[in-house]
């Protein structure tokens, strides 16, 4: 049987499939996709716990608002997530960012709207 599979690895590469020096070379004129901007609070909660805030720039030019990290938990997928209060007074809003397996924090959507426990 594994003579079998690597007479097929033999057939791709002179097929130019196989990875191999006759592979097929990456396409002229693409342009990658522009980088992606750093997110404010992202960086944010990366080096924030908990209980703590501070004020945060939404965007360059923008007046920055107060973000507090209300709390920390981890998702049914294992995920650190931490739960963000920005803005303050009447209409404050929540965000929910979760720590992705590279080590980068990224926004996610919440599950529940609401939220499932009853906070004071």
């Amino acid at each position: 049987m594994a003579g079998l599979a690597l007479a097929g690895c033999s057939s791709l590469s002179s097929m130019g499939l196989g990875g191999g020096s006759g592979s097929v070379p990456p396409a002229r004129g693409v342009e990658m996709p522009p980088p992606r901007m750093a997110d404010p609070l992202a960086n944010f909660v990366a080096t924030t716990l908990p209980g703590n805030g501070g004020l945060v720039a939404p965007a360059e030019g923008q007046a920055p608002v107060r973000v507090q990290v209300v709390r920390g938990y981890n998702s049914a997928a294992g995920r650190e997530c931490r739960e963000l209060q920005v803005g303050q007074g009447v209409a404050p809003r929540a965000a929910i960012y979760c720590k992705e397996p590279s080590g980068a924090w990224a926004a996610v959507k919440p599950l529940l709207r609401g939220g499932a426990v009853a906070r004071p």
